[in-house]
Protein backbone atom coordinates (compact mmCIF):
# COMPACT_ATOMS: atom_id res chain seq x y z
CA UNK A 1 0.00 0.00 0.00
CA UNK A 2 2.90 2.40 0.72
CA UNK A 3 4.27 1.82 -2.79
CA UNK A 4 0.86 2.52 -4.33
CA UNK A 5 0.50 5.78 -2.37
CA UNK A 6 3.98 6.85 -3.51
CA UNK A 7 3.11 6.21 -7.15
CA UNK A 8 -0.17 8.10 -6.86
CA UNK A 9 1.60 11.07 -5.27
CA UNK A 10 4.22 11.06 -8.00
CA UNK A 11 1.52 10.95 -10.69
CA UNK A 12 -0.38 13.87 -9.14
CA UNK A 13 2.81 15.91 -8.86
CA UNK A 14 3.72 15.13 -12.47
CA UNK A 15 0.27 16.21 -13.63
CA UNK A 16 0.51 19.49 -11.72
CA UNK A 17 3.97 20.12 -13.19
CA UNK A 18 2.79 19.51 -16.76
CA UNK A 19 -0.16 21.88 -16.26
CA UNK A 20 2.17 24.54 -14.85
CA UNK A 21 4.55 24.22 -17.82
CA UNK A 22 1.55 24.42 -20.17
CA UNK A 23 0.36 27.69 -18.62
CA UNK A 24 3.84 29.23 -18.53
CA UNK A 25 4.68 28.35 -22.14
CA UNK A 26 1.42 29.66 -23.62
CA UNK A 27 0.52 32.63 -21.46
CA UNK A 28 3.69 33.30 -19.49
CA UNK A 29 4.71 36.36 -21.52
CA UNK A 30 1.25 37.88 -21.47
CA UNK A 31 0.87 37.28 -17.75
CA UNK A 32 4.24 38.94 -17.16
CA UNK A 33 3.21 41.99 -19.21
CA UNK A 34 -0.09 42.26 -17.34
CA UNK A 35 1.64 41.99 -13.97
CA UNK A 36 4.25 44.56 -14.97
CA UNK A 37 1.82 47.18 -16.21
CA UNK A 38 -0.49 46.67 -13.24
CA UNK A 39 2.41 47.11 -10.79
CA UNK A 40 3.49 50.28 -12.63
CA UNK A 41 -0.04 51.64 -13.00
CA UNK A 42 0.46 51.88 -16.77
CA UNK A 43 -2.35 49.61 -17.99
CA UNK A 44 -4.00 52.15 -20.29
CA UNK A 45 -5.30 51.07 -23.63
CA UNK A 46 -4.75 47.76 -25.34
CA UNK A 47 -1.58 45.80 -24.65
CA UNK A 48 -1.78 44.38 -28.12
CA UNK A 49 -1.47 46.28 -31.38
CA UNK A 50 -5.22 46.93 -31.51
CA UNK A 51 -5.84 50.49 -30.29
CA UNK A 52 -9.59 50.50 -30.75
CA UNK A 53 -10.93 52.80 -28.06
CA UNK A 54 -14.41 51.34 -27.93
CA UNK A 55 -13.30 47.92 -26.57
CA UNK A 56 -13.49 47.27 -22.82
CA UNK A 57 -10.24 46.73 -21.01
CA UNK A 58 -10.95 43.06 -20.07
CA UNK A 59 -11.69 42.16 -23.70
CA UNK A 60 -8.37 43.57 -24.84
CA UNK A 61 -6.49 41.41 -22.32
CA UNK A 62 -8.38 38.29 -23.40
CA UNK A 63 -7.45 39.01 -27.02
CA UNK A 64 -3.85 39.39 -25.94
CA UNK A 65 -3.84 36.01 -24.17
CA UNK A 66 -5.13 34.16 -27.23
CA UNK A 67 -3.48 36.24 -29.91
CA UNK A 68 -1.75 34.70 -32.90
CA UNK A 69 1.57 36.11 -31.68
CA UNK A 70 2.15 32.81 -29.85
CA UNK A 71 4.20 30.53 -32.01
CA UNK A 72 3.02 27.24 -33.50
CA UNK A 73 5.65 25.45 -31.43
CA UNK A 74 4.08 26.75 -28.22
CA UNK A 75 0.61 25.55 -29.22
CA UNK A 76 2.01 22.19 -30.36
CA UNK A 77 3.70 21.75 -26.99
CA UNK A 78 0.47 22.70 -25.26
CA UNK A 79 -1.51 20.08 -27.17
CA UNK A 80 1.11 17.43 -26.47
CA UNK A 81 1.10 18.34 -22.77
CA UNK A 82 -2.68 18.06 -22.72
CA UNK A 83 -2.47 14.64 -24.36
CA UNK A 84 0.10 13.61 -21.74
CA UNK A 85 -2.25 14.71 -18.96
CA UNK A 86 -5.10 12.66 -20.45
CA UNK A 87 -2.88 9.59 -20.80
CA UNK A 88 -1.65 10.02 -17.25
CA UNK A 89 -5.23 10.20 -15.96
CA UNK A 90 -6.14 7.05 -17.87
CA UNK A 91 -3.09 5.31 -16.40
CA UNK A 92 -4.09 6.32 -12.88
CA UNK A 93 -7.62 5.03 -13.42
CA UNK A 94 -6.31 1.73 -14.78
CA UNK A 95 -3.96 1.42 -11.78
CA UNK A 96 -6.86 2.01 -9.41
CA UNK A 97 -8.96 -0.66 -11.12
CA UNK A 98 -6.04 -3.09 -11.03
CA UNK A 99 -5.52 -2.43 -7.32
CA UNK A 100 -9.22 -3.04 -6.58
CA UNK A 101 -9.16 -6.31 -8.54
CA UNK A 102 -6.00 -7.42 -6.72
CA UNK A 103 -7.52 -6.66 -3.32
CA UNK A 104 -10.67 -8.61 -4.23
CA UNK A 105 -8.57 -11.58 -5.36
CA UNK A 106 -6.69 -11.48 -2.05
CA UNK A 107 -9.96 -11.49 -0.08
CA UNK A 108 -11.33 -14.39 -2.17
CA UNK A 109 -8.12 -16.38 -1.71
CA UNK A 110 -8.21 -15.79 2.05
CA UNK A 111 -11.86 -16.91 2.28
CA UNK A 112 -11.14 -20.05 0.24
CA UNK A 113 -8.15 -20.91 2.44
CA UNK A 114 -10.18 -20.27 5.60
CA UNK A 115 -13.03 -22.49 4.35
CA UNK A 116 -10.56 -25.31 3.74
CA UNK A 117 -8.87 -25.10 7.14
CA UNK A 118 -11.56 -23.96 9.62
CA UNK A 119 -13.39 -26.18 12.09
CA UNK A 120 -16.82 -27.57 11.15
CA UNK A 121 -19.01 -28.99 13.89
CA UNK A 122 -21.80 -31.49 13.19
CA UNK A 123 -24.49 -32.23 15.76
CA UNK A 124 -24.94 -35.89 14.93
CA UNK A 125 -27.62 -37.14 17.31
CA UNK A 126 -29.57 -36.47 20.49
CA UNK A 127 -31.18 -38.77 23.04
CA UNK A 128 -33.30 -38.15 26.15
CA UNK A 129 -33.73 -40.14 29.36
CA UNK A 130 -36.42 -39.22 31.93
CA UNK A 131 -36.30 -39.31 35.71
CA UNK A 132 -39.05 -38.28 38.14
CA UNK A 133 -39.28 -36.05 41.18
CA UNK A 134 -41.99 -35.04 43.64
CA UNK A 135 -44.03 -38.17 43.04
CA UNK A 136 -44.00 -37.68 39.29
CA UNK A 137 -45.03 -34.00 39.34
CA UNK A 138 -41.69 -33.02 37.75
CA UNK A 139 -39.84 -34.82 34.98
CA UNK A 140 -36.09 -34.29 34.57
CA UNK A 141 -34.94 -35.06 31.03
CA UNK A 142 -31.32 -36.05 30.74
CA UNK A 143 -30.36 -34.85 27.23
CA UNK A 144 -27.28 -36.35 25.58
CA UNK A 145 -25.92 -34.67 22.45
CA UNK A 146 -23.17 -36.01 20.18
CA UNK A 147 -20.97 -33.44 18.43
CA UNK A 148 -18.20 -34.16 15.91
CA UNK A 149 -15.56 -31.85 14.46
CA UNK A 150 -15.38 -32.62 10.73
CA UNK A 151 -13.05 -29.71 9.93
CA UNK A 152 -9.26 -29.52 9.75
CA UNK A 153 -8.56 -27.39 12.82
CA UNK A 154 -9.64 -27.61 16.47
CA UNK A 155 -12.78 -25.98 17.88
CA UNK A 156 -12.39 -24.14 21.18
CA UNK A 157 -14.75 -23.01 23.96
CA UNK A 158 -17.78 -25.03 22.90
CA UNK A 159 -21.00 -23.63 24.34
CA UNK A 160 -24.00 -25.92 23.89
CA UNK A 161 -27.57 -24.67 24.27
CA UNK A 162 -30.61 -26.98 24.28
CA UNK A 163 -34.05 -25.40 24.07
CA UNK A 164 -37.38 -27.16 24.37
CA UNK A 165 -39.45 -25.88 21.44
CA UNK A 166 -42.78 -27.07 22.89
CA UNK A 167 -42.27 -25.35 26.23
CA UNK A 168 -40.16 -22.96 28.26
CA UNK A 169 -37.26 -25.02 29.66
CA UNK A 170 -33.78 -24.57 28.20
CA UNK A 171 -30.29 -25.45 29.40
CA UNK A 172 -26.66 -24.85 28.49
CA UNK A 173 -23.40 -26.72 28.85
CA UNK A 174 -19.71 -26.03 28.32
CA UNK A 175 -17.39 -28.51 26.61
CA UNK A 176 -13.59 -28.66 26.27
CA UNK A 177 -11.73 -28.12 23.04
CA UNK A 178 -12.63 -30.50 20.24
CA UNK A 179 -9.78 -31.62 17.97
CA UNK A 180 -10.16 -32.21 14.26
CA UNK A 181 -11.98 -35.50 13.67
CA UNK A 182 -12.85 -35.90 17.37
CA UNK A 183 -16.29 -36.50 18.89
CA UNK A 184 -17.71 -35.15 22.15
CA UNK A 185 -20.84 -36.17 24.03
CA UNK A 186 -22.39 -33.33 25.98
CA UNK A 187 -25.06 -33.61 28.69
CA UNK A 188 -27.70 -31.12 29.78
CA UNK A 189 -30.82 -31.38 31.93
CA UNK A 190 -34.30 -30.06 31.18
CA UNK A 191 -37.04 -30.09 33.79
CA UNK A 192 -40.70 -30.29 32.79
CA UNK A 193 -43.84 -30.15 34.84
CA UNK A 194 -45.81 -33.32 34.20
CA UNK A 195 -48.89 -31.30 33.28
CA UNK A 196 -46.98 -29.59 30.43
CA UNK A 197 -46.02 -32.80 28.67
CA UNK A 198 -47.60 -33.49 25.28
CA UNK A 199 -48.57 -37.16 25.16
CA UNK A 200 -48.94 -39.33 22.08
CA UNK A 201 -52.57 -39.58 21.00
CA UNK A 202 -52.49 -43.38 21.05
CA UNK A 203 -49.60 -44.25 23.37
CA UNK A 204 -50.04 -42.99 26.91
CA UNK A 205 -46.43 -43.62 27.94
CA UNK A 206 -44.83 -41.55 25.16
CA UNK A 207 -44.48 -37.75 25.03
CA UNK A 208 -43.47 -35.42 22.23
CA UNK A 209 -40.00 -33.86 22.56
CA UNK A 210 -38.84 -31.12 20.18
CA UNK A 211 -35.39 -29.68 20.87
CA UNK A 212 -33.32 -26.92 19.29
CA UNK A 213 -29.64 -27.72 19.82
CA UNK A 214 -27.15 -24.90 19.17
CA UNK A 215 -23.37 -25.04 19.46
CA UNK A 216 -21.26 -21.90 19.44
CA UNK A 217 -17.47 -22.17 19.28
CA UNK A 218 -14.23 -20.51 18.26
CA UNK A 219 -11.64 -21.69 15.78
CA UNK A 220 -8.22 -20.47 14.70
CA UNK A 221 -9.74 -17.69 12.58
CA UNK A 222 -12.01 -16.19 15.27
CA UNK A 223 -10.74 -13.03 16.94
CA UNK A 224 -12.03 -11.17 19.97
CA UNK A 225 -15.64 -12.09 20.77
CA UNK A 226 -16.24 -13.58 17.33
CA UNK A 227 -17.77 -17.08 17.34
CA UNK A 228 -19.23 -19.58 14.89
CA UNK A 229 -22.57 -21.30 15.33
CA UNK A 230 -24.13 -24.60 14.27
CA UNK A 231 -27.77 -25.49 14.98
CA UNK A 232 -29.93 -28.59 14.55
CA UNK A 233 -33.52 -29.42 15.43
CA UNK A 234 -34.40 -32.85 16.90
CA UNK A 235 -37.84 -34.35 17.40
CA UNK A 236 -39.30 -37.62 18.58
CA UNK A 237 -41.58 -39.41 21.00
CA UNK A 238 -39.79 -40.42 24.21
CA UNK A 239 -40.94 -43.15 26.52
CA UNK A 240 -41.95 -41.80 29.90
CA UNK A 241 -40.26 -44.60 31.82
CA UNK A 242 -37.57 -44.22 34.46
CA UNK A 243 -34.06 -44.54 32.92
CA UNK A 244 -35.51 -45.39 29.50
CA UNK A 245 -33.42 -43.70 26.76
CA UNK A 246 -35.10 -42.58 23.53
CA UNK A 247 -33.27 -41.28 20.47
CA UNK A 248 -34.58 -38.24 18.63
CA UNK A 249 -34.55 -37.69 14.87
CA UNK A 250 -32.74 -34.83 13.11
CA UNK A 251 -35.42 -32.75 11.32
CA UNK A 252 -33.41 -29.57 10.73
CA UNK A 253 -34.04 -29.88 6.98
CA UNK A 254 -37.83 -29.91 7.38
CA UNK A 255 -38.44 -26.17 7.36
CA UNK A 256 -41.74 -25.03 8.88
CA UNK A 257 -42.75 -28.48 10.17
CA UNK A 258 -42.30 -27.53 13.83
CA UNK A 259 -42.67 -24.22 15.68
CA UNK A 260 -39.64 -22.06 16.29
Amino acid sequence: MVEVRWRNGFAVGLTAGICSILIINIWGGAIYEIATCVSQGACQGSPAQNDSGDEPEWWRWIRRLVSAEDSLAQWSMALLSLAAVVLLWLTLRASRDTLSATQKMAVDAREIGEAQVRAYLTIEDAAVTPSFRQNGALVDWHVEVSIRNTGHSPARNLYISVKNVTGEPSATSLCPNLASGAEERAFVFLTFAAQDLQFHSDLEDQVLIVLDVTVSFKDVFCTGDETRTEATKFVGYAKLLQAETSKLADVSGMVGLFPE
